[in-house]
């Protein structure tokens, strides 16, 4: 039988060591901060899955900064755009998944400025657009005799 391990008071503090792993407990990559159990990666990947609505305000929000668009949606207005239009449930990266898109490309992301389309909607519209079409009549229909998609 083993003895048992005792708190011997008289130790001196600086000759217990704490070893802090520099591999992520959760995929076993390494870390940057050694203070951590996760990576970046995981941190995120965790963020995601526990706040989905928070996390694609974010990236909205984020993509928006990076392309220099304003963005004046509060996420509450995020939030309550998402429940009228279910863009949470069928957002994704098919044909058929929705995305976000800014009817006046001119303007930024407010809450009168977006609405929902299909991914293939919106490439479409991106394909007219780019050729001079402005209005929704030439993008909008699902099959168009010499279109690109």
């Amino acid at each position: 039988m083993k003895a048992a391990l005792k708190y011997n008071p008289a130790e001196k503090m600086s000759e217990l060591k704490i070893v802090h792993s520099n591999k992520c407990q959760q995929c076993n990559r390494k870390k940057k901060a050694h203070n951590k159990t996760r990576c970046h990666c995981c941190n995120q990947r965790n963020y995601k899955s526990r706040h989905f609505d928070r996390y694609t305000y974010n990236a909205l929000r984020t993509n928006a900064r990076r392309r220099h668009k304003a963005f004046s949606l509060t996420f509450d207005e995020f939030v309550q755009f998402c429940r009228e239009t279910g863009y949470l449930e069928q957002k994704g990266q098919a044909p058929g998944n929705y995305t976000i898109d800014r009817i006046n490309r001119e303007e930024g992301y407010h809450i009168g400025n977006i609405r929902v389309l299909t991914h293939a909607e919106n490439s479409r519209k991106g394909y007219y657009e780019s050729q001079g079409y402005q209005d929704e009549t030439h993008w909008n229909y699902e099959h168009i005799e010499d279109d690109p998609f």
